[in-house]
């Protein structure tokens, strides 16, 4: 989980713009995506407790 997490922000992070009107909506993005980035950093440590709780059956029959 917390690497499915870390992997969407990466791929977030990477996104490049090639045209020149998609840069003029850059403001927008970078706004919802600080406040993505900032609701997924403060879940971390609750998604990560919460985690470490499950029963290793629980992981074993997902996979």
């Amino acid at each position: 989980m917390l690497y499915l997490c870390a992997l969407i922000l990466a791929s977030v992070r990477c996104v490049k713009y090639k045209d020149q009107s998609q840069v003029r909506k850059n403001g927008l993005y970078n706004r919802l995506r600080r406040q993505y980035e900032l609701h997924v950093v403060t879940r971390l440590p609750k998604l990560a407790e919460e985690i470490q709780k499950l029963p290793l059956e629980t992981y074993e029959a997902n996979f």
